[in-house]
């Protein structure tokens, strides 16, 4: 039970240590809950949720996504999101809905926020990053703003 205990601080301070300074000081204790809930770096949430919205809760997009971490309803809903504006709740629901495809695509940051854009199906469909320009622009984007947050380049 003690190294339980001494794993989860141990992980608390290293979550803590590579947050990004530009997550805004609202949200910082949401993401290290996240990122210790789910075990997934925050830094990724850092860069995907940067992109998805500029971490304005109320942001919507043409193709129907809402709030801080662009959810489309059903989606918000999978992931026990029930009011997609409330950007405590987005963003404890991207850290759940990014471990689930994490886990369903081997760990690769690549196809997770592919399918984060385009949907698990299509990265399923394609065996990876899909042939769209828009999916591959932000996967880019994700990963030029992670990688400025200090984490590694994806190869996969």
């Amino acid at each position: 039970e003690q190294l339980t205990v001494n794993l989860h601080k141990e992980r608390e301070r290293l979550y803590r240590a590579v947050l990004p300074s530009t997550v805004p000081q609202a949200y910082r204790e949401t993401f290290i809950r996240g990122a210790l809930a789910t075990q997934t770096d925050p830094r990724l949430l850092a860069a995907l949720i940067e992109k998805e919205s500029g971490y304005r809760p109320h942001a919507g997009s043409d193709a129907g996504a809402l709030g801080i971490a662009q959810f489309l309803p059903e989606t918000a809903a999978s992931y026990g999101v029930t009011n997609v504006f409330d950007p405590i709740q987005s963003i404890g629901g991207a850290f759940r809905f990014v471990r689930m495809l994490l886990n369903e695509f081997g760990g690769s940051y690549r196809k997770a926020i592919a399918a984060y854009n385009a949907g698990p199906g299509a990265v399923r469909q394609y065996r990876g990053v899909p042939p769209y320009a828009e999916t591959r622009n932000h996967v880019d984007k994700v990963q030029g703003a992670y990688v400025r947050m200090g984490g590694q380049s994806w190869r996969v």
